[in-house]
């Protein structure tokens, strides 16, 4: 004789009542699940009497037809199965990504449910509302199906970062390959965001303060129309040098050089190319950053929650909603791999700098608080420290480290450096130019196995 037991996806019911339409809203509100009706709670089977299975069927489609909401039937199907002599009825219920309620409580936590263990637990507002917004975003158009909202594109720079990091392409299959046209030709806006006349809100702004409400606002930079490519590197370069860096200099002599940073480079770089890769544009305005006297926040709009769990995003797994361009950052190597950032991010910070909001992400990268001191100490960020020590040359974040790079290897390649530091090779070409301005590098032989070749030498 079979033994029924209660489970996180197995319901068992005498009758099919109030209580029974209560799992089913939680079944369709999480990961799906059986409903048997017939079976008592301990598992015995008591069974549906012959002359009650058509009535029994009768509630049982009154409730997913006019009792719950939105329509689910199509979520769910009904079988009758014998057991022990006895007829019961088996009812098989698949989730969704829509938002399922009792209809006379409307979408409250009196009507919402998710399953717990065995239990119908009630959703609360913030959940409803974030799976809400989440159905509905589920069901907006993607970048590669949604009309560029201009069609004179060209792709000048993304074809340049394409060339320094050896992707083929020819101008025939093109579009194809990257996905940049509509079914009926239109560029969609993917191809919008790749190419030269990109022109979304990204905005860094500072506060003179530790909030928006305590601080006063100091300025706003805006970046673009460009490539969203070649804004990540700009934005990343903008904070390398006016923002991170504290403290650099170079002592001839001794060959040795101490560099503060407020924050960690490349969990800043991969917080920012993971919001501008997961942010909704066709909802809402781009990614931001915001500066302020102790942190930084890398803001993006839509919730990563929406379509997967939070311990498997802060292990590194990824979903990503602008799956085409994701594809495109991987082949440039700005993301090495799906979710790295995220991991790299939780190493060095802990995984309370994520805070997940209804619509939103944002990732607050607190400053070193002994460079902090030091910048107190020693004068601002951008203060001029010539001649403090050992006649001491400013160098931002990107010099220091190409810097570094090509002192320790002097055979190393401009490609080396770009997977090195996660740059591209155009801002290592303005790295290299500043370094030559600054009587810190001559510049590199041109024989087969160049080397690059320091003032000093």
């Amino acid at each position: 004789m079979r033994k029924f037991v209660e489970t996180e996806s197995i319901e068992l019911k005498r009758t099919f009542n109030d209580n029974a339409e209560k799992d089913c809203v939680a079944f369709l509100n999480t990961d799906g699940g059986t409903l048997y009706i017939g079976v008592e709670d301990d598992g015995t089977i008591s069974g549906i009497p012959d002359d009650k299975i058509d009535s029994v069927y009768k509630s049982i489609m009154e409730a997913f037809t006019a009792r719950i909401a939105p329509d689910c039937t199509e979520q769910m199907m009904t079988e009758t199965i014998v057991e022990d002599g006895k007829r019961i009825i088996k009812i098989s219920i698949h989730a969704s990504n829509k938002v399922y309620y009792l209809k006379k409580y409307g979408r409250t936590p009196s009507g919402c449910f998710k399953r717990i263990g065995t239990s119908a637990t009630p959703l609360t507002e913030e959940e409803i509302n974030r799976r809400y917004l989440a159905s509905i975003s589920y069901l907006a158009p993607s970048l590669t199906n949604a009309p560029s909202p201009r069609q004179d594109l060209t792709f000048k720079v993304f074809q340049i970062y394409l060339v320094e990091n050896k992707v083929s392409f020819n101008e025939k299959n093109f579009d194809s390959n990257f996905s940049l046209r509509l079914k009926n030709g239109e560029y969609n806006y993917n191809a919008y965001a790749l190419s030269d006349q990109f022109d979304t809100s990204i905005k860094i702004s500072k506060f003179d303060g530790p909030t928006k409400v305590k601080g006063k606002f100091v300025y706003r930079k805006s970046f673009g129309p460009a490539c969203i490519l070649k804004i990540i590197d700009d934005v990343d370069e903008y904070i390398q040098t006016n923002i991170n860096i504290v403290r650099s200099y170079f002592d001839y002599g001794k060959t040795q050089r101490r560099d503060e940073f407020l924050l960690d480079h490349e969990s800043v770089r991969e917080g920012w190319i993971n919001a501008c890769l997961h942010n909704l544009y066709l909802n809402y305005p781009g990614p931001s950053i915001y500066i302020f006297s102790d942190h930084l926040e890398i803001f993006s709009y839509g919730n990563p929650l929406d379509r997967m769990k939070k311990e498997d995003f802060l292990s590194g797994k990824s979903n990503p909603v602008n799956k085409e361009l994701a594809d495109t950052f991987m082949k440039v190597d700005f993301s090495e791999e799906s979710g790295k950032g995220v991991a790299t991010i939780v190493e060095k910070y802990g995984a309370s700098v994520f805070e997940f909001g209804s619509f939103y992400l944002q990732v607050n990268i607190p400053f070193n608080k002994l460079a902090m001191e030091d910048k107190k100490t020693n004068g601002a960020i951008n203060g001029a420290i010539n001649g403090a020590i050992n006649g001491a040359i400013n160098l931002n974040a990107n010099e220091t480290n190409v810097l570094n790079l090509i002192t320790k290897n002097p055979s190393i390649t401009k490609k080396e450096i770009s997977l090195s530091l996660k740059i591209s090779t155009t801002t290592i070409d303005r790295t290299l130019r500043s370094l030559k301005e600054k009587k810190l590098v001559k510049g590199r032989t041109s024989n087969k196995n160049g080397r690059w070749i320091l003032e000093n030498e």
